[in-house]
């Protein structure tokens, strides 16, 4: 019996669509689109992404071009939690509900992860949606630390052997983002795209990093007549290759993946603090702003 994925809510953070998706409905209907050549794209939406979708008008639209917006962080349970704890306060009220639930959520993370919302991570995914699929659905993957591609390589063969692996490769080097979008070698790009469409793969997976991979599946979706699925999977290929490490289970189940990222890689020290710091901040100052304008707007229409 496969699980319902119809009539998801798409809801609102800061401007970007977001779903709740749970794992398993996600892969129910990554799997129903196989061989439909739809074209649908999946992105997974975490804190840092929404500020950087506030910052760039072009990831915010490709993001909200998606046709699945699934949630990746606790961040974003969280500010759904809020915007409907403090519906229809004033200033003082809602600045009252956020200071609760940034408590809340950090009493649950330690006492009750489990309550804070499923998340869809890329690195969980991946391996789920592989061991699901039908066989012999083909797949290109791009993405990846270039030295890491032998190895992913061979355990994408070795793990899930009913597959067809159409391509395993880095995909378009030296990917910049502008201020219109992305540039890249367009030759090299278009030797890209030509052998992706030759492979007829079916599901397509692209792990550039954020932005970079969320532009250029919008920019090429259409180019590809077998493709049925795009999934911007982030650093995703390089935990299956075992090029990075993930957090151990204890740590990233109770969403505190960003405490170990830090100490196993410090440069990411301000990705960090815009998850934690810089993202509920921006969500309160956008609730007080909203409550304000309620209030303009009630003083207008009572006089």
């Amino acid at each position: 019996m496969q699980t319902s994925v119809d009539n998801i809510e798409r809801k609102n953070v800061l401007g970007v669509a977001v779903q709740t998706y749970t794992q398993a409905q996600i892969i129910s209907a990554i799997i129903q689109e196989v061989g439909k050549h739809q074209k649908k794209v999946l992105s997974t939406i975490n804190p840092e992404f929404v500020i950087a979708a506030n910052r760039n008008q072009w990831f915010r639209n490709a993001l909200n071009a998606s046709d699945w917006s699934v949630i990746d962080g606790v961040g974003i349970h969280w500010a759904l939690l809020f915007d409907r704890r403090s519906a229809g306060q004033g200033v003082v009220g809602r600045s009252i509900v956020w200071a609760w639930t940034v408590l809340e959520f950090a009493i649950r993370s330690i006492v009750s992860p489990h309550s804070m919302g499923a998340r869809v991570t890329g690195s969980d995914l991946l391996p789920a949606l592989f061991a699901a699929l039908p066989p012999q659905t083909r797949i290109f993957v791009m993405g990846g630390k270039s030295e890491a591609i032998g190895d992913l390589t061979t355990v994408l063969q070795k793990r899930f052997p009913t597959l067809s692996w159409c391509g395993v490769e880095h995909g378009p080097r030296n990917i910049r983002i502008i201020s219109s979008g992305i540039a890249c070698d367009n030759t090299e790009d278009a030797a890209v795209c030509k052998r992706i469409a030759q492979s007829g793969a079916e599901i397509i997976v692209v792990g550039f990093g954020q932005i970079k991979q969320e532009l250029w599946i919008q920019e090429h979706r259409e180019r590809f007549p077998d493709a049925s699925v795009f999934i911007g999977v982030g650093g995703a290929l390089d935990f299956l290759s075992r090029a990075s490490q993930r957090s151990p289970k204890v740590i990233a189940g109770r969403g505190l993946e960003w405490f170990w990222r830090l100490f196993v890689e410090p440069f990411r020290l301000k990705r960090i603090v815009n998850a934690t710091i810089v993202f509920p901040w921006l969500v309160l100052c956008d609730a007080l702003r909203r409550a304000k304008m309620a209030t303009v707007v009630g003083s207008t229409g009572g006089s």
